[in-house]
């Protein structure tokens, strides 16, 4: 302490000013490396916006915020990233409004980049294209805000209690929606969600999933196979959670009293007018 002594002896007042003094410096240091780290941050950033925007002829899709009685048209589209980047090729796709499309194919078939180009964000190469409405786009990777779960649903809009879905939109894109939620909420999610009959039946909805049991309920299927876009149009089954009997045997053959098979979940049965198999979802 010689440093900040004047008479030979520490006083209060100098010790309090050293100690506010290390915090100080300390607070300092971490400030500076910090600064370095966001600056270093905000350069690469610019770099990599700069080569997205660098090409101001980039076209995208027609986005037109009016709703239409067709939600979606491509036609011979090709979209890109960019030169030599991954590509996907549509020849064909119509979807009109309220139908229930469901997208798949293999990891990396460009399942995700069909969805940025009918958002807009993936450039249009060649062909013709338009999306109307408004979107709401459901990313698989979610992004959670640092506030309540309630904020994180709602999001700027008024809470109301018999509201599910506070996005109100046109059409609906649903990227992977499925994959991470176990079978009962997703079986909630597909009956009184997606499906007709549906909280928003009557909007356009788009859902890339790896759940093959839920294609049948689609009135569209479009397969993506190394980017090459493929429509197969079919007319949409019914669900029919009529499992009395069923349950019934189940409680027959394990001797269950009624209150546990009451917890016995209630897996989706196809409309008995088609051969398909019942879903099982337990």
């Amino acid at each position: 302490m010689s440093a900040i002594q004047s008479s030979g002896i520490s006083t209060y007042t100098e010790v309090m000013l050293l100690m506010g003094s290390i915090d100080s410096l300390t607070r300092f240091s971490t400030t500076a490396s910090a600064v370095g780290t966001i600056y270093a941050n905000i350069k690469k950033s610019t770099a990599f916006l700069s080569k997205i925007f660098a090409g101001s002829d980039s076209q995208y899709i027609q986005l037109n915020p009016e709703s239409n009685a067709m939600s979606a048209e491509l036609t011979d589209c090709t979209f890109s990233w960019g030169p030599d980047a991954f590509s996907v090729h549509c020849s064909l796709l119509t979807i009109a409004a309220g139908e229930f499309v469901t997208v798949v194919g293999r990891v990396g078939s460009g399942k995700s980049s069909l969805m940025s180009a009918l958002c807009g964000e993936m450039p249009i190469i060649s062909g013709q294209g338009r999306l109307s409405g408004r979107v709401g786009f459901v990313d698989q990777k979610p992004s959670v805000l640092n506030t309540t779960f309630c904020e994180n649903v709602i999001m700027g809009n008024e809470y109301d209690e018999e509201w599910a879905l506070y996005l109100k939109a046109d059409v609906y894109i649903f990227d992977d929606l499925l994959s991470a939620v176990d079978a009962h909420v997703e079986r909630h999610i597909v009956e009184n969600v997606l499906v007709a009959g549906g909280i928003i039946s009557t909007k356009t909805r788009i859902l890339v999933t790896h759940a093959e049991h839920v294609i049948p309920l689609s009135d569209k299927m479009v397969t993506l196979t190394d980017g090459q876009v493929q429509v197969v149009k079919q007319t949409p089954v019914h669900l029919s959670g009529d499992l009395t009997n069923e349950k019934a045997a189940q409680s027959d053959d394990a001797g269950v009293n009624a209150q546990e098979l009451a917890k016995i979940p209630e897996p989706f049965v196809i409309h008995p007018d088609y051969d398909d198999p019942p879903l099982r979802w337990t």
